[in-house]
């Protein structure tokens, strides 16, 4: 394992990356090229940790806000130390830049599609339940035993 990374942490990344993968999947976004921020997240780990996702950026110093064409929130908002950003390109180099910060992370879209990720209300049951096939799936091919064993007892759960 790698120095001062547990498998908390791991869990916790991979945790991430299935959220923000499955946002990808399933919506559209407001601004299709905001993808380009995620896919970042996606591909560097250590930019994932201080990942922190959170319902909503008002008063965070640094915040990515990212929304789905069903959202009733803005396309999205970039802002590192209080300055935002217009600018993806220019908001990713800043975002290089500042290797310490703790990135809030908000992936705005309607609540009312529920998933594996949220609240068992609303999603309904064959669509929950595809989903879950699908993370576990994931885990197998991540040998993650410990998350295989979340999501079967999950499924189990549906019934």
């Amino acid at each position: 394992m790698l120095k001062g990374v547990t498998a908390v942490t791991l869990l916790e990344i991979q945790r991430k990356k299935a959220f923000i993968s499955w946002f990808l999947e399933a919506f559209k976004l407001k601004k299709p090229d905001a993808a380009r921020i995620l896919r970042l997240m996606l591909d560097s780990e250590p930019l994932l940790r201080r990942v922190q996702l959170v319902d909503s950026v008002r008063f965070l110093p640094t915040a990515v806000l990212i929304s789905s064409q069903d959202a009733k929130t803005v396309s999205y908002l970039l802002k590192i130390d209080n300055r935002f950003f217009e600018d993806i390109d220019e908001f990713m180099e800043a975002l290089a830049e500042a290797r310490e910060e703790i990135i809030y992370l908000c992936l705005s879209f309607n609540r009312e599609f529920a998933c594996a990720f949220c609240p068992d209300k609303g999603m309904p049951q064959p669509r929950r339940r595809q989903e879950i096939l699908r993370l576990i799936d994931g885990a197998l091919d991540r040998r993650d035993r410990n998350e295989f064993m979340r999501l079967t007892g999950k499924l189990k759960e549906l019934g």
